[in-house]
């Protein structure tokens, strides 16, 4: 959790609304044609209120990680996917050694969402859910510390990065593989009905050394 002094630090204070706060003014102007902003003002309603471009904000807990990906969770249908990619490549973009781990967990959450819903209309997206599927477990000794100190979280929570991927690798037919990641993330703990995929791929396993 952030403390008050870094929660000053997490923008700018300004009169120009959340995007004027975290600094993403000339990303909004470069990526986004203005039909497209007329949409995003229209659609965008956060909790609280709040507008894009105006109004006056002077701190925030939220890191530009965070806001963004919550800018992202309205337009989630395929509808909106090219909205959604633009902000969701933006927020990768300001990744960095000092995010917060659960910021970029959750943002690795929102790019598996975004790609998995995609894997129809192109392979390259298929194979993208896969990466950051894959990008999700390797942090997730590090977000698992973060959410067992988190005092929010008494549990761990699901994992969308071993979940997506044991379903993609099953559906591949790749049992050993799927099984050895519903493994690991039984043993990590993360809150899911493991025992269940375990038990249905061991099945699978079984049949398919008879067949």
């Amino acid at each position: 959790m952030a403390s008050k002094i870094e929660i000053y630090k997490t923008g700018t204070p300004t009169d120009k609304g959340s995007l004027g706060y975290y600094n993403l003014l000339d990303w909004w102007d470069s990526a986004f044609a203005n039909e497209e902003k007329l949409y995003i003002q229209k659609k965008y309603i956060p909790m609280g209120g709040g507008d894009l471009t105006k109004g006056t904000i002077l701190g925030s807990s939220a890191t530009v990680i965070t806001f963004l990906t919550g800018l992202q969770s309205w337009f989630t249908t395929l509808a909106d996917e090219v909205i959604s990619e633009k902000i969701l490549t933006k927020a990768e973009s300001l990744l960095t050694h000092e995010t917060p781990i659960l910021d970029e967990h959750f943002l690795y959450g929102c790019l598996i969402e975004h790609y998995y819903k995609k894997r129809s209309l192109d392979l390259r997206y298929y194979e993208l859910a896969k990466q950051y599927c894959i990008k999700q477990i390797t942090i997730s000794k590090k977000t698992k510390v973060a959410f067992l100190t988190d005092a929010d979280f008494t549990t761990l929570p699901r994992h969308k990065g071993y979940e997506q991927l044991a379903i993609i690798l099953e559906k591949e037919k790749d049992y050993d593989h799927a099984l050895q990641i519903c493994l690991d993330a039984k043993k990590d703990g993360w809150n899911t009905d493991w025992d269940k995929r375990i038990s249905t791929l061991e099945k699978k396993m079984k049949t398919n050394k008879k067949s």
